[in-house]
């Protein structure tokens, strides 16, 4: 497996992201099967780019979300939406909150990159990490109905 580059899946995420179907899948499903919206744009980005990988690295992946999302993301996403939208605070909130999710995109793809292959029983993430949150048909066409 080559090398991966964080700000490429960085920039992907931002591009894909701003489509509105997309925005509005990954906060649903966030929102009700608790999603990890920046595993759901790798998982993505993933199966764009044809990259299939390893059980453990899928485990290391979930692993290094759930950390990012207890300790870091979700403390941080908690007390944003405690502020009121027009306040300095919000915005103070929200600017932190996503220097955390492009923090934790740079995790994920040092999981990537510590794997040297994929080996035989390679996966799809994609099909791993949405068949795990039971996306269903129509968010699975927002998300990656141009692959």
């Amino acid at each position: 497996m080559s090398q991966f580059s964080t700000e490429e899946f960085w920039q992907f995420s931002i591009t894909h992201y701003q489509d509105p179907a997309v925005k509005s899948a990954c906060l649903l499903l966030q929102d009700t099967a608790c999603a990890d919206v920046n595993l759901l744009l790798l998982a993505i980005w993933l199966k764009t780019k044809g990259v299939r990988v390893s059980k453990q690295t899928v485990d290391e992946l979930l692993t290094t979300s759930q950390y990012w999302q207890a300790e870091k993301i979700g403390p941080l996403r908690s007390h944003r939406r405690l502020q009121s939208k027009q306040s300095d605070g919000y915005r103070a909130a929200l600017m932190a909150e996503l220097e955390a999710e492009e923090d934790e995109q740079a995790a994920l793809v040092q999981c990537l990159n510590n794997k040297k292959s994929t080996g035989p029983r390679a996966i799809d993430f994609w099909e791993a990490y949405s068949q795990k949150l039971g996306v269903s048909d129509s968010q699975r066409n927002a998300l990656i109905g141009f692959i």
